[in-house]
Order: C-alpha cells, then structure tokens, then sequence
C-alpha cells in the first residue's frame, strides 16, 4: 500500500494533537516504531501494517481524551475543596 499525501496529512494533524506521537500511536497498535515510520517515508508498507498503526492511533486519542476529562474533573474537585 502506497501512503497518499491526504491520508498522510489526515495522520500528521492527528499525530500533532497527541502527547504520545508516532512512537505512542505505534505501541497502541502493537507495532514498531520503525514499522510505523515507514508509513511516513512513503514506503511501500502492507495493509496491516497500516490498519494496526491507525488502529493504534485511535486508541492513543482516545486515552488521552479520557486523561485529559480525568484531570479536568480532579482540578474541579479539588477547586470545590479549597
């Protein structure tokens, strides 16, 4: 499979508004980080390569969406507290 700029744009802005970039991304997905960098150097990479790192990808998002809620509700909390 050949990565085509606008898929690679779609992944850069959503790796751009995570904490754990690529390397994150790629442990979620049960992948290298050199198996998931390919996917940048426009290397001819296998679908399930790419399945598993925007799979990854999905799953870093939506930790750090649930971490990020956890937090905010801890700063009221302890707001509420004081």
């Amino acid at each position: 499979m050949i990565i085509t700029d606008e898929i690679e744009q779609n992944l850069r802005q959503r790796l751009r508004a995570t904490e754990g970039g690529i390397v994150g991304a790629a442990a979620c997905g049960g992948i290298s980080a050199r198996a998931a960098t390919k996917l940048f150097a426009r290397q001819n990479v296998r679908q399930l390569t790419y399945d598993a790192f925007v799979s990854g990808l999905s799953i870093l998002e939506e930790v750090e969406a649930n971490r990020r809620c956890a937090n905010t509700e801890k700063s009221k909390g302890a707001r509420i507290a004081v």
